[in-house]
């Protein structure tokens, strides 16, 4: 029988790459296109090459302690990739496969500064900020580049989002009353699709 009429069929003796497929049918229903894009990518360049061949009743809270230090020596944000490992060995115990899950035994490594961490910030002090917009307008004075001009005045002045600012169109824009209505943004997709969705917040 196909899927449609039969669901999701587990094996007698389940990979972790089998459970990850019959978790995914139900996980593609519950968050927006590129929630889920983001998370397939977890999978694919993470967990799966961690987990996936091995059968999902065989993986031990050992193991999956070395395959957590590694990713802690690598990535800041391991835990959220360890959380999402972890929703599919739920996945299992839902369908009696296993009995517990070993992402929820492990010890979560500190997360070491490297060095020079704390001199390092993400954004444009004042006199940064003065530079960087001054050879924008430059730039734009010689060469007529106003659409990167506006863009990153807007988004300096504004604060919003590079995606809320990429959405928006003429009718978001009031020149009476000086405002913007901040109320979608531009994501991307499956393939790189690029598609408007409403933010989790609307200004």
């Amino acid at each position: 029988m196909s899927f449609d009429q039969k669901g999701f069929q587990h094996p007698k003796h389940m990979t972790y790459q089998q459970a990850y497929d019959g978790w995914l049918t139900e996980y593609v229903n519950t968050v927006r296109e590129s929630t889920l894009v983001k998370t397939m990518g977890y999978f694919k360049n993470h967990i799966l090459p961690a987990f996936g061949k091995r059968r999902i009743d065989k993986i031990t809270i050992p193991y999956t302690q070395s395959v957590v230090n590694d990713w802690a020596k690598d990535m800041t944000k391991y835990k959220t990739i360890l959380n999402y490992a972890g929703a599919v060995f739920q996945y299992a115990i839902k369908l009696d496969i296993i009995e517990k899950d070993p992402t929820k035994f492990v010890v979560r490594p500190a997360i070491k500064q490297t060095v020079n961490q704390d001199n390092w910030f993400n954004f444009y002090d004042k006199n940064e900020l003065k530079r960087f917009l001054a050879c924008l307008a430059d730039e734009d004075r010689q060469n007529g580049n106003h659409q990167t001009n506006t863009l990153f005045r807007l988004l300096a002045f504004t604060g919003i989002r590079k995606g809320e600012a990429l959405a928006l169109t003429w009718k978001d824009v009031n020149f009476t009353k000086r405002t913007l209505n901040i109320n979608k943004a531009l994501t991307r997709g499956k393939n790189s699709r690029l598609y408007v969705h409403f933010p989790k917040t609307v200004n």
